[in-house]
């Protein structure tokens, strides 16, 4: 066994120095820029399909899907949004939890949008499960900070995923058979004028996974308590109404339940929730340089939540809605750019109905009831160039949030300015520096009664009793291309502050009649940090690299006495490697590895005893941290011809038992003696699947 380990650890080992060198293959159109050519729209990838990953010029990531394909991927189709993680800035999440973590902030604060929809589940579970249908989108970007104006209410960062648009010219059909799911895609001509794009996805994760996990992990018995399963399906129309006019209608929808039994923690139930996104937008050209957009729109997330422990039985729902209207007008002149709308949003939030009964007792659980908000906006950014080497981007934003309690049929009016300005100048021909600030509030939070990783989390709505966030955040960063653009650098440095970040109290599993708001608390937040990236753009081998540091604290005054504490999502280290070699036209390879220290968590630091039972006493807050996290995913694809290809990939390859969490357990002891000779205190982890083989087949007709 000894041996075994010895050589894990020396792969590791070889596999970082190699990717270390490397980066994604691709030209970035704006790596290129002189002072000759620096132009209002460089920040866009007009060559996308050549630039798997580009945006570091600019401050944002962008992820082009085509170009992604060689990567590590699971289900034989890679997951754009959890690359994301591989990415400086934002934080390596572990298994089990698909959401991501902004330069220290709460997953809630993440702005993330189906073509301009908003999203308020954070996807499908195991990490490895794309939130969507990889052959339905375009492309991912990723804005940390500085984002458009248009965009608001969040205060991390927001992450824009594009469906393809364009009217197809043919039909096809495209798709991944494998050993633990299927998905296909089909892009249709209606004709000169219209065409349709439709996706569907469905997983057996049961029926061979489970087998193969416990057949090669000898004692592995964790993913027998896991039964999971999902569906998802896109449906884009897009058609051209007539010269100037362009129609597109959306519509997602996607359902997942999870069972789950750990006789650990003596917890038996299931989840279930859901996710709806119908949307019509109009774009009409006013002219050569006047567009508007429009754009009507609805959004639901469903969550319900039913669970045991013993004899207590908990039964949980949760709900937002969303019904929009946003339209936008973009006017482009030599050096300038402008573009301004309104926005309006009704929201319909239930945030926790819940039903506590223990065998034939049920328990008095008062409930806030439906939340009812009213959000107008009105919005305007431009683009342009002051001096040759200077291009920068303000932009300003009002936000009206009208709020109602229903039940107690309370009303709470909220106004805010939330201005963000960005800029870049460039040094030389291949240097730049760029700046950025932004202040932005957010009027919906999302509370989490569970550490787990499991998708038990809710929203709630600015009100009387609820307290909006608000954050400011300043950043400073540099940029590089070398030897002609083959390689890449690019730096950050940022400070945040947040105010009435919230912490919610209350575990899920907790018997509590007093409504759930008495159970948040409110305190103020800061993090700051330094991140650099590494990209290699040609050569037989490509890849980047990436590396973060940063520290995040929270300060309450209902927590230590108002000390600062670190927050759950602090990881001080974050480091992640990608590569990519291409044998030949048929044969590739690529290997992505993962390095992050483990995030806080309280631990109990002594236990007493109290008419003979067991009591926990509780140190300094978020006083423990998980253990390191480790992950080498490997894949290999064959190509027959372009798109047709088999795919063989391994999630976490050298079998790292990563906990999703940990928890105290007190073991009886078989002799007697006093009470705490007769209890043994244990610190016991939890792990999903020790790793992920996936074999599958490419296919495009």
């Amino acid at each position: 066994m000894k041996t075994t380990t010895t050589i894990q650890q020396t792969i590791t080992i070889l596999v970082f120095l190699f990717s270390t060198c490397v980066t994604l293959k691709g030209q970035t159109p704006e790596s290129g820029i002189t002072k000759d050519t620096i132009r209002l729209k460089e920040i866009m990838i007009q060559n996308a399909k050549h630039s798997p990953v580009s945006g570091a010029l600019s401050g944002k990531i962008t992820l082009d899907v085509e170009g992604l394909k060689p990567l590590p991927s699971m289900l034989g189709t890679t997951n754009v949004l959890k690359l994301l993680e591989l990415t400086p800035g934002v934080q390596t999440s572990g298994d089990g939890n698909s959401n991501l973590y902004v330069r220290g902030g709460d997953p809630g604060q993440n702005l993330l949008l189906y073509n301009d929809n908003p999203i308020y589940s954070p996807g499908h579970i195991l990490n490895i499960f794309p939130l969507f249908n990889p052959g339905h989108i375009s492309s991912v970007q990723l804005s940390k900070s500085g984002f458009n104006s248009s965009y608001g209410g969040m205060l991390s960062s927001v992450i824009a995923v594009d469906t393809k648009n364009e009217i197809p010219r043919e039909t096809s059909v495209s798709g991944n058979l494998g050993l633990l799911g299927f998905q296909a895609s089909s892009e249709f001509s209606l004709g000169k004028n219209w065409g349709a794009y439709v996706s569907a996805r469905r997983t057996y994760l049961e029926l061979l996974l489970k087998p193969i996990t416990n057949l090669v992990v000898e004692g592995s018995n964790d993913a027998d308590d896991l039964d999971y399963n999902f569906w998802d399906g896109n449906i884009t129309l897009v058609g051209k109404l007539s010269d100037k006019n362009k129609l597109i209608f959306d519509l997602f929808m996607s359902s997942d339940k999870l069972d789950i039994k750990d006789e650990d923690i003596i917890l038996n139930g299931y989840l279930k929730w859901s996710n709806t996104i119908l949307s019509t937008k109009l774009e009409t050209t006013l002219s050569d340089n006047k567009k508007l957009e429009q754009q009507v729109s609805f959004s639901s997330f469903k969550n319900k939540l039913h669970t045991s422990q013993a004899e207590m039985y908990i039964e949980m729902l949760s709900e937002v809605q969303d019904v929009g209207y946003k339209n936008k007008l973009s006017v482009s002149l030599d050096n300038i750019k402008i573009e301004g709308g309104l926005q309006y949003t009704y929201h319909s939030v239930l945030p926790q109905e819940t039903e506590t009964y223990n065998s034939e007792i049920i328990f008095d659980v008062e409930n806030v009831g439906r939340n009812e908000a009213h959000d107008l906006a009105a919005f305007v950014s431009s683009e342009l160039r002051i001096v040759p080497r200077l291009f920068i981007e303000p932009g300003l934003r009002y936000n009206f949030y009208s709020s109602k309690i229903n039940r107690k049929n309370q009303r709470k009016n909220f106004q805010n300015i939330d201005y963000r300005f960005s800029s870049r100048y460039q040094l030389s021909g291949s240097q730049f520096l760029r700046a950025g600030f932004s202040y932005n509030t957010q009027y919906m939070t999302k509370l989490t009664p569970s550490s787990i990783g499991l998708p038990t989390d809710f929203w709630i709505s600015a009100s009387k009793d609820i307290l909006p966030q608000k954050g400011q955040e300043y950043s400073l960063g540099y940029y590089q291309s070398v030897d002609n653009n083959k390689y890449e650098i690019s730096t950050d440095i940022y400070y945040r502050k947040m105010k009435n970040v919230s912490e919610f109290n209350q575990n899920f599993m907790n018997v509590s009649q007093n409504v759930f708001t008495e159970d948040i608390l409110y305190g103020k937040g800061r993090s700051y940090g330094f991140e650099i990236m590494v990209k290699k753009n040609t050569g037989r081998v490509t890849g980047w690299i990436s590396y973060s540091w940063g520290k995040s604290d929270r300060n309450f005054e209902g927590i230590e006495n108002g000390r600062t504490f670190p927050a759950k999502y602090d990881r001080r280290h974050d480091f992640s490697a990608t590569a990519m070699y291409a044998f030949n036209k048929r044969w590739d390879i690529s290997m992505a590895q993962i390095y992050a220290t483990g995030n806080t968590y309280t631990l109990p630091t002594s236990w007493y005893f109290m008419n003979g039972m067991p009591v926990k006493e509780y140190g300094k807050y978020n006083n423990a941290l998980m253990p390191d996290y480790i992950r080498t995913d490997v894949s290999v694809n064959y190509w027959f011809k372009k798109d047709n290809g088999l795919n063989f990939s391994i999630y976490n390859m050298f079998m790292v038992k990563n906990p999703i969490y940990v928890f105290i357990t007190l073991d009886n002891k078989p002799s007697g003696g006093s009470d705490e000779e007769r209890f043994s205190v244990k610190v016991k982890k939890k792990t999903f699947f020790p790793f992920v083989p996936s074999f599958s087949w490419n296919f495009k007709f």
